[in-house]
């Protein structure tokens, strides 16, 4: 199917397209550390994602410590938690300058790759969207977060130096995902929230722009995620022109709505740990039928979380959700 003919089925069945991928460790009975090391274990909880649920599309594993891991920072594994990135990897200009780009063969993007092609051959009747880290993003975790926001002020040839060579890793990495089979990627770019509006522009919505344009096509979508509050960067997010936009819990998405192209489709934003892991049955219910309320009037809107859920999320507080959907 080609894209637009995709993305407008997408918007008129509304089917919702929430972020599953950890919790399904639960219904295949395994933890999160097997899922973000073993591709075979990820291809099975993207089909199980699929048997269980009624689902728009399948949104792969989201781990925004594997990029970084391949440029060589160290990453802390826990059994039952999302890996994260222990120190940072680059401490000065030299660092930077001396940073080659990644080979994928030789690191753990390589097993998301092999996931994504297993996944491929056993989903077949939804599109298959895999995840990876936005630049801006994969620089802070890099460099620190505080070194890569004084950074904009202080370095920026150091910094758009470093945006160069993960924009082309990045570039690499998501095309071996459109190889393998995926129909699109989501790009997760929470730290930019965090800039001023010029300075997102210049060291993050730039960059992700460039990439968007290499990688999508018309059998090959992009979707550009942030989790942080982007009503003060709308204009220069939606100059990215993704295909589709999800957007997390610090929106109130009614009102990015209204300001929003309404021919971008946009997704989002039942908390993902206030009311997936922390909600009741009954909590959840509500506030996803509140929010259906409140963007009634946008046909370009489709019901998603707010960011990837927590993997012991009770899964009768997912049923809740997609049992205020049907209702």
């Amino acid at each position: 199917m080609r894209k637009d003919e995709l993305i407008k089925k997408m918007a008129e069945e509304k089917k919702a397209i929430p972020i599953l991928f950890y919790p399904a460790s639960q219904i295949i009975d395994t933890k999160v550390i097997d899922l973000v090391t073993n591709p075979f274990i990820q291809a099975k909880a993207m089909k199980a994602i699929n048997d269980n649920f009624d689902v728009g599309a399948i949104i792969g594993i989201m781990d925004l410590s594997v990029e970084a891991e391949a440029f060589g920072a160290n990453i802390k594994f826990l059994e039952n938690e999302v890996p994260s990135v222990s120190d940072k990897l680059l401490l000065n200009i030299d660092d930077v300058k001396n940073l080659t780009i990644p080979e994928l063969e030789k690191n753990r993007a390589s097993l998301f790759i092999k996931a994504c092609r297993k996944a491929s051959f056993l989903i077949k009747d939804k599109p298959l969207i895999a995840g990876c880290i936005g630049p801006f993003s994969l620089a802070s975790r890099l460099l620190g977060l505080t070194e890569a926001i004084y950074n904009c002020y202080d370095e920026p040839k150091l910094l758009h130096c470093l945006l160069e060579k993960i924009s082309s890793f990045l570039i690499n990495y998501i095309l071996a995902f459109k190889k393998a089979g995926a129909f699109g990627i989501l790009m997760a770019e929470p730290t930019a929230s965090l800039l001023s509006p010029l300075f997102c522009s210049e060291f993050s919505s730039d960059y992700v722009k460039k990439i968007c344009n290499e990688v999508k096509s018309n059998d090959f979508i992009f979707i550009y995620h942030n989790c942080g509050n982007i009503l003060p960067l709308l204009d220069s997010i939606i100059e990215i022109n993704a295909d589709i936009y999800h957007f997390g819990e610090e929106n109130k998405l009614a009102q990015i709505l209204q300001l929003f192209p309404s021919n971008k489709l946009v997704l989002g934003n039942i908390s993902s740990y206030h009311q997936f892991l922390k909600g009741t049955n009954k909590s959840i219910y509500e506030a996803t039928k509140t929010l259906q309320q409140e963007c009634l009037p946008y046909k370009n809107f489709i019901l998603s979380s707010s960011c990837d859920i927590p993997a012991l999320t009770p899964l009768s507080n997912i049923e809740a959700f997609f049992k205020a959907i049907n209702d």
